[in-house]
């Protein structure tokens, strides 16, 4: 009988320095279970000693994509990030996309995964949330 492998693709999309710190766990799980992940980063924080410099520290793979959002307004910032994550998600087809934290990446991420029909993993989605909706985050 012929041994059937399922292959699961992951896009992980961070954005500022306590995303890539916070999913730097997730990428080496993900390694370790052999799944093909490819690691974005918006540039949110786009300084170097707030970004890339933790990438070798923290034993990141280099992005595979680097939207270089800068600074801007919040709706600009969503949006450049969400059209660039758009063309990636279409392109690279994965089984998932994840993001961690309440950032315009995060939302950006969210709405070009749902807009691209593909599921969406949110860490710190579960048991974090207040319920005050005057809080940009909720």
């Amino acid at each position: 009988m012929a041994r059937c492998e399922i292959m699961y693709s992951v896009v992980v999309v961070a954005g500022n320095r306590p995303e890539a710190i916070k999913l730097s766990s997730v990428l080496k799980w993900l390694r370790g279970l052999k799944v093909d992940a490819f690691f974005s980063w918006s540039g949110q924080h786009y300084y170097h000693k707030l970004s890339t410099v933790f990438f070798k520290e923290l034993g990141l793979p280099s992005p595979m994509k680097i939207f270089d959002v800068k600074s801007g307004t919040s709706t600009e910032q969503t949006a450049q990030i969400m059209g660039s994550l758009e063309k990636v998600i279409v392109g690279y087809k994965p089984s998932l996309v994840t993001a961690e934290g309440e950032t315009n990446t995060v939302l950006a991420t969210t709405l070009a995964s749902i807009k691209t029909h593909t599921a969406f993993h949110h860490i710190e989605a579960v048991s974090l949330r207040s319920n005050d909706r005057t809080r940009s985050e909720e």
